[in-house]
């Protein structure tokens, strides 16, 4: 009975661990897209497409 207690915890603790990951990973995605948007208000169009195009 002891043995079973402690696998629940085991994988209790492995999905709050999970949850904790995809939550830093939502938020650093969350960040990334905001800075983006910033950084694509500050230009125009051609500063952003010229880089490409004279690889």
């Amino acid at each position: 009975m002891r043995g079973r207690s402690n696998d629940a915890e085991i994988y209790r603790l492995a999905i709050i661990g999970a949850l904790l990951a995809i939550l830093g990973d939502i938020i650093d995605l969350l960040i990334l897209l905001k800075e983006f948007q910033k950084g694509s208000r500050q230009q125009n169009d051609t500063t952003i497409i010229e880089p490409f195009l004279f690889q």
